[in-house]
């Protein structure tokens, strides 16, 4: 357990070094992420979606469209998922 105290020593900045600063590389956000890892995810939340249609709706068309449709966007978010990987793997240095 440690024990914080007001009086505890500073430690002084370390020497910037002289000349111009390059600015600090921007943080990968979600949405910067490749078309196809987004699209997966667009078609992973589909299908859940599709499915809770599929348990909650009676039986009737509601229920035949979930069942189709939750493995429908499943397929095509797996599809999207290795299209993504295949990408990064031939070219390792894009992002």
């Amino acid at each position: 357990m440690a024990i914080v105290t007001t009086s505890a020593p500073v430690r002084p900045e370390p020497p910037r070094p002289a000349g111009p600063q390059r600015p600090a590389p921007p943080r990968a956000r979600a949405w910067a992420r490749p078309l196809a890892c987004r699209a997966a995810w667009w078609y992973a939340g589909f299908a859940i979606y599709a499915a809770g249609v599929a348990i909650f709706s009676g039986p009737g068309d509601d229920r035949s469209w979930g069942i189709w449709a939750s493995f429908g966007y499943a397929a095509g978010s797996a599809l999207e998922a290795g299209k993504g990987m295949a990408r990064r793997r031939a070219d390792p240095g894009a992002r």
